[in-house]
């Protein structure tokens, strides 16, 4: 039986490990944090709010 995971690579394709990078990860949270930031934002429309929440 194959994990959910491995779906997502397609037929016969094998999903390549990839070493931490706590560069990539910071980014990626402070990215997150932006958008929620906005999220709260009353000034925009209700469904950009949801879209970056």
């Amino acid at each position: 039986m194959t994990s959910p995971l491995e779906n997502l690579c397609g037929p016969d394709k094998s999903l390549s490990k990839e070493a931490p990078d706590a560069t990539e990860f910071a980014g990626l949270k402070q990215s997150g944090l932006r958008r929620l930031a906005d999220a709260e934002k009353e000034a925009n429309a209700p469904e950009s709010r949801f879209d970056l929440a």
